[in-house]
Parts: C-alpha cells; sequence; structure tokens
C-alpha cells in the first residue's frame, strides 16, 4: 500500500508529540455502556514546537490499538497509509521559555486524524493540547490496553434526525455541555502538566491560552471561551451551535469558519425530497439554528469573524481528506470539490492569523479584516441565506 505524507509544516519549528492520560474524579462518563459509576477517563495528544536528537523518531500517525476502530463513513483509516510530521516524545524547543497553549476539541474522528492542521499550528511555535474525548472519538487507546471505541448511543444521537426535532436538538446541546466540560477539565489539568517532570515541565504559558475545534468539538470550543476567562480566543470549524454560547454569543475574539452547506441553500423541498432532513419543518428548524448561532457569533464577539471555504464539505478539515478515496464511494458525498491542500492552507492561514494577533499580541492580520485576499475561495461575512 502506498503511503501518503500529509502536508509538511510550513513554520520554523520542528513538531513534537507525546499523550497523556488523564481522570476526572468529579464527573462520570456520561455514554458508557459499562458500570455506571465510571469516572470520565480521557486521552489527551500534544504536539509541540521541538528539538530532534539525533535518535528523535519520527511518530507512527496511529500508533498501535489506535488503528483498530479509527473509521468514519464506512472509511478505516487504520488502512490509510499516512505519514505525519512529529517526533515521539521529542524535548520542547528553546527558542523562548515557553509557548502559548491551544486547546483542540474533536468530533467524529480521533484527535491523531486531525494531525495536517495541528502539525502545521504547532510548528509555528504554539503547544496545541488535542482532547481525543472518549466515547466521541472513533476509538480510543488506555494505558492499560483497554480500547473504547465510540458510543453506539452516542453516535446514533448526534447524527440521528429520528424523533422529535426538539429531543435532537437538545441531544446535541447535552453533548456539546459535555464536551465543554472536558475542555474545562483538561485546562485545569494543565497547571499540573507545566508543573510535572515531563517534557512539558515549565514550558506551557498559560496566560495565552486559546481553543478550537471541530463540528461539536467547535460549539463546545466557543461555549467553553465563553464561560472561562481563561479563554483568549476561539474558533469553530463548521460545528454548528447547538448550546448556550449560540443564542448569547461571547464577548471574546471568535471566527466560524465554515464550509460549504448546499442542504442549507437550496429549497427544504428539495432537501426532504433527497432524504437529508425528514420534514420540510425539521430543515427549516435546524437551517435557522445553523445560521442564526453562526451570525451571532460574529455580531456579539469582540471581534468576530467569519468566513465559508469554496468548495469545502464539512469532514474536509479532518485529514482524512487527504486518502485516496475511489470516485465511486459514498463518502464522497461528505468531501468538497476544493483540493485538499487548499483547504488545509486556507484553514490553517486563518487560524494562524486569530492566534498570532490574539495570543501572540501580533499586528493584526490583514486576513481579518479583508484587505488581503489571497483566497478567492474564501467568502467573508454571511454563510447562507437563512
Amino acid at each position: 500500500m502506498n503511503r501518503i505524507s500529509l502536508p509538511s509544516p510550513i513554520g520554523k519549528h520542528k513538531v513534537g508529540r507525546m499523550s497523556i492520560q488523564l481522570t476526572d474524579q468529579n464527573r462520570l462518563e456520561a455514554y458508557s455502556t459499562e458500570k455506571k459509576d465510571k469516572k470520565r477517563e480521557l486521552v489527551v495528544w500534544i504536539w509541540y514546537p521541538a528539538e530532534l536528537l539525533t535518535d528523535s523518531k519520527r511518530a507512527i500517525y496511529l500508533p498501535d490499538k489506535w488503528s483498530e476502530a479509527d473509521f468514519v463513513y464506512g472509511v478505516k483509516l487504520g488502512t490509510t497509509k499516512f505519514e505525519c510530521h512529529s517526533f515521539e516524545n521529542a524535548p520542547v524547543a528553546t527558542y523562548q521559555s515557553n509557548y502559548p497553549v491551544i486547546i483542540f476539541s474533536q468530533a467524529g474522528f480521533s484527535v491523531l486524524s486531525y494531525s495536517a492542521i495541528i502539525e502545521e499550528i504547532a510548528s509555528h511555535g504554539y503547544i496545541i493540547v488535542g482532547i481525543n474525548h472518549t466515547y466521541d472519538a472513533p476509538v480510543t487507546v488506555f494505558s492499560d490496553g483497554r480500547v473504547i471505541p465510540a458510543s453506539p448511543q452516542f453516535m446514533e444521537g448526534v447524527n440521528s434526525r429520528a424523533g422529535s426535532i426538539e429531543e435532537s436538538f437538545q441531544f446535541r446541546s447535552a453533548v456539546a455541555n459535555y464536551k465543554t466540560a472536558d475542555i474545562k477539565f483538561v485546562a485545569d489539568q494543565l497547571e499540573n502538566i507545566t508543573k510535572g517532570s515531563n517534557v512539558l515541565a515549565g514550558r506551557l504559558d498559560l496566560t495565552a491560552l486559546g481553543v478550537f475545534g471541530h463540528s461539536l468539538g467547535g460549539n463546545a470550543a466557543l461555549e467553553f471561551c465563553r464561560k472561562d476567562d481563561r479563554c483568549k480566543v476561539a474558533v469553530n470549524l463548521d460545528g454548528a451551535n447547538w448550546n448556550e454560547v449560540g443564542k448569547v454569543g461571547l464577548k471574546k475574539p471568535a471566527m466560524i469558519i465554515a464550509a460549504e452547506h448546499p442542504e442549507f441553500s437550496l429549497p427544504c423541498e428539495e432537501m426532504v425530497n433527497a432524504k437529508l432532513f425528514p420534514s420540510i419543518e425539521w430543515c427549516e428548524e435546524e437551517r435557522h439554528l445553523v445560521s442564526q448561532g453562526w451570525q451571532i457569533i460574529v455580531d456579539q464577539a469582540t471581534p468576530g469573524y467569519g468566513l465559508t471555504i469554496l468548495g469545502a464539505k464539512h469532514t474536509n478539515f479532518a485529514d482524512i481528506q487527504f486518502a485516496d478515496i475511489p470516485p465511486d464511494s459514498p463518502f464522497r458525498v461528505v468531501m468538497g470539490a476544493a483540493k485538499p491542500e487548499l483547504i488545509w492552507h486556507i484553514t490553517c492561514d486563518y487560524l494562524l492569523a486569530m492566534f498570532d494577533t490574539y495570543l501572540k499580541s501580533k499586528i493584526p492580520s490583514p486576513l481579518l479584516d479583508g484587505s488581503d485576499k489571497p483566497y478567492p475561495e474564501v467568502v467573508l461575512g454571511r454563510f447562507f441565506e437563512d
């Protein structure tokens, strides 16, 4: 099988990668099918600016058991031989004493399956703390060998449009809130991590904390930043905002990076006939929630930014866009027409514009105010007609 190299990071730093396991003694697992009093456990993967030693080894994209069940939409990522550009447990770069920290919240794919974007951001001088949300991610592997797949209850509740509209929306809101609590817990643990004895000891600048996420992880990122004073900036990659932040916004710098959504632009009658929605009412309600929530974020954030990447679809923010998917594969319907490398470049450039401006106090990027428009595929402003 041919190996597929993910895009090479273009920042000046090499990238290190490590993982840690955390247990929240104050919360129970919400979606566990095991014992009901199970404490919330997470695996967190961390990418950071690194200095390589002579024996530094390239990280395996999906190591060991992480490849066992990492598939979405019928595509098994474990059989896609991606090559990443991180180095396992390499020393942290000494270019500066510490580095701004960005928490990342995945959705659907494992956190390792966003390596292309994460490695690029880390190469520009950031420590990325990626949460693999247990029972949400396709697989979570713990140090004792346990392999926890995604919860069928969770996946059905998130992806189904069965039952009532109210119940479906409430379920997704509860998931976003649960992921928000994961982000807060991890943020709470970062102080212990930087005081510990691992390679990150003393290297996290927790006065410069940002957050971003994909899909429901993007919703959770915004909600965390709304509620937590430690957060300085948030970006949502194509996630509808099901919980409170989508109703009231947040008074922080924030950005929505959206894919194209023809299901929200074309007449609802056509979408029902295509079986994308069970009813015209459902289509109209969900369209209104998504468009209104995104616009509230852009309008209420201080400042707020919004853009759509033409030719991108919802899954183009994960590494699977670089896989060699057959043209007749059903997976193609959730992949955009734009070249994956282009979508990756656009996403990373706008993420870096936000984080450089609001975590590193650089002069605001001209990308943010639209004075620099290098990508005709980027549409600033409103996302789709409500």
